[in-house]
C-alpha cells in the first residue's frame, strides 16, 4: 500500500481495516509514505514499512520520480504483487512503480479530495495513473460523481 499519509484520521482507519483483511487471507502487507511517524497499529503486523518517502503534494517532479525508482526496487526485491495506491499525490509514485514492475495497480479513492495533489497533478492522474489502475475502489458517493466526470 502507498499512501502519502499513515496518521489521518478516515484514511488510518480505512488502510487498517484493508490491511488486516488482507493479513487474514494470509498476504503479507508492505507500507510506503511519507508520513515519518508510523502507528503502532501499523508497525504490529506489516511486513515492511518505507517511511519519509517524498510522495506527497510539496513533492517535485524529481522527488516523484526517484520515489517511484525505490519503489519499484522495493516491489521487486520483495516480490509484492500487487500495488495499492491511497491518495493523494502519491497515486502518482505508486502507478509509476507499478508500471516500471509490471504489477497491477489498484487504486482506493477516499472522496473528492483523492483527486486532488500537486502540481500537473491532475495531467498525471486523468490521463495515466487512472487509465492504468486495474480496479478503482470508491469508499463514498461524491468520489463516484468525481470520477465519472472528469
Amino acid at each position: 500500500m502507498v499512501t502519502e499519509c499513515l496518521t489521518r484520521g478516515g484514511l488510518e482507519t480505512r488502510l487498517l481495516t484493508q490491511a488486516r483483511e488482507l493479513e487474514r487471507k494470509g498476504r503479507e502487507v508492505f507500507f510506503a509514505t511519507s508520513s515519518r511517524e508510523v502507528p503502532s497499529a501499523f508497525r504490529d503486523f506489516a511486513a515492511h514499512i518505507i517511511t519519509g518517502l517524498p510522495i506527497d503534494g510539496a513533492a517535485s517532479a524529481y522527488q516523484c520520480a526517484r520515489a517511484a525508482e525505490l519503489l519499484a526496487e522495493t516491489i521487486r526485491t520483495r516480490d509484492i504483487s500487487i500495488v495499492h495506491g491511497h491518495p493523494f499525490a502519491s497515486l502518482v509514485p505508486a502507478a509509476i512503480a507499478a508500471a516500471l514492475t509490471e504489477r497491477p495497480l489498484t487504486i482506493t479513492a477516499h472522496g473528492p479530495e483523492s483527486f486532488l495533489g500537486g502540481n500537473n497533478f491532475d495531467a498525471a492522474l486523468y490521463d495515466a495513473v487512472l487509465p492504468y489502475a486495474a480496479s478503482i475502489r470508491l469508499v463514498c458517493a461524491a468520489g463516484r460523481s468525481t470520477t465519472t466526470t472528469a
